[in-house]
């Protein structure tokens, strides 16, 4: 009989024991880098969760007049990965061509989320960009953010073209980008190549506007043309990388209705 109620007890026990907690999102507070500084629909904060898995659970703008932008309600998204590179991708549910993707990244220490919307009717053009500081925390794959936010703006992360001065060859650097712009989104259609192969890929699929390039920087007296080229493919790297998961994203699902000729602008991305 005592066995029998020590054995009742235990099992009362464990009945009532609390249960381990599930694994909490991470939360991350971030401020727009907002040049409309008195927009009344300006940027002033986005809210992104991460899964416990690193997954992007919901990434939530607010604007200063009180609007609440949820990129979920806006775009159809989907989560990636190449490698330690988590990124989400989306296609506007009003505009199937217009396509965005966000991700972390990280420069001179400091944490950054970043979005590019680009247009498939602008072979894939980056049409919108916005890049936020965000506060200390830790990745899925163990990276702290070394400082916390800083009131100053941050330094720039990326462009889908350089600022060139008014001594760079502006005709030629152009024709170049849009070369390799479209040939990123030409082979992401026909090849199933890692994204990063195929970014590699693209410039070789511009010798003539590659050369004509390096002939005209030579022109302007710029020595080192082909160092100046690699560090150009450099900054245009993270944007190519965006093009092909684009591309990717909306070759891979049907398009729900008729595409509008111009994606939405402002605040709307």
């Amino acid at each position: 009989m005592l066995r029998t109620i020590l054995l009742v007890g235990l099992a009362v026990m464990a009945l009532a024991a609390p249960k381990p907690s599930q694994a909490a999102d991470t939360v991350y507070d971030c401020v727009p880098d907002e040049p409309r500084v008195t927009a009344p629909d300006r940027l002033v904060s986005v809210e992104i969760r991460l899964k416990p898995n690193g997954a992007f659970a919901s990434v939530v703008y607010r604007a200063a007049n009180g609007a609440v932008i949820d990129r979920a309600a806006q775009y159809q998204n989907m989560n990636g990965q190449e490698g330690n590179f988590r990124y989400w991708v989306g296609r506007l549910r009003n505009n199937p061509n217009v396509g965005i993707m966000g991700s972390f990244q990280r420069n001179q220490g400091r944490l950054f989320y970043l979005e590019t919307v680009h247009d498939n009717l602008q072979g894939g053009r980056t049409v919108a960009q916005v890049t936020s500081l965000c506060d200390g925390g830790r990745l899925d794959y163990g990276e702290v953010a070394s400082s916390p936010p800083q009131s100053a703006p941050p330094p720039p992360i990326q462009a889908p073209q350089p600022s060139p001065s008014p001594t760079l060859p502006d005709p030629e650097i152009k024709k170049f980008l849009d070369c390799v712009d479209a040939a990123t989104v030409a082979l992401a259609a026909i090849s199933n190549e890692p994204a990063q192969t195929v970014v590699d890929a693209a410039k070789g699929e511009c010798p003539k506007e590659e050369v004509a390039l390096e002939s005209a920087l030579e022109r302007h007296g710029i020595a080192k043309s082909v160092d100046w080229l690699d560090g150009l493919m450099k900054e245009m790297r993270p944007n190519l990388l965006a093009l092909v998961l684009n591309a990717r994203a909306s070759a891979a699902r049907p398009s729900e209705g008729p595409a509008k000729t111009e994606p939405t602008k402002g605040q709307a991305l």
